[in-house]
């Protein structure tokens, strides 16, 4: 929780090692000069980089890609991840389909 919260300043995050069962509470919460961002796992808990409005398609690619596939999931649980509309404009609906598929809302 709150690691990058209001880092301004940061521009690239090489590695993020992610757990599934890791909160992202605040996390890049006022990260704006983010542009590039690597995660290896799997990031299973909701997650918000709506104001990384930098993020280059890359990272926005390798963090679909690592996002839970919680399409099976009985529990009621919501899993959303906030791009924010910027970010949403990178990506095209079939890439965006890889995270719905998963059971995944982008916001």
């Amino acid at each position: 929780s709150n690691v990058f919260n209001g880092a301004s300043y940061i521009t690239n995050i090489e590695n993020v090692i992610s757990k599934e069962s890791l909160a992202w509470s605040n996390t890049f919460t006022g990260a704006t000069a983010l542009k590039e961002i690597r995660f290896e796992g799997v990031i299973g808990k909701s997650i918000n980089f709506a104001d990384c409005t930098k993020l280059t398609y890359e990272s926005l690619i390798n963090i679909v890609d690592v996002l839970k596939d919680c399409s099976t999931d009985i529990s009621g649980t919501t899993y959303t991840c906030s791009l924010g509309t910027v970010n949403l404009a990178k990506l095209s609906d079939t890439e965006k389909a890889i995270a719905t598929q998963k059971g995944w809302t982008l916001a």
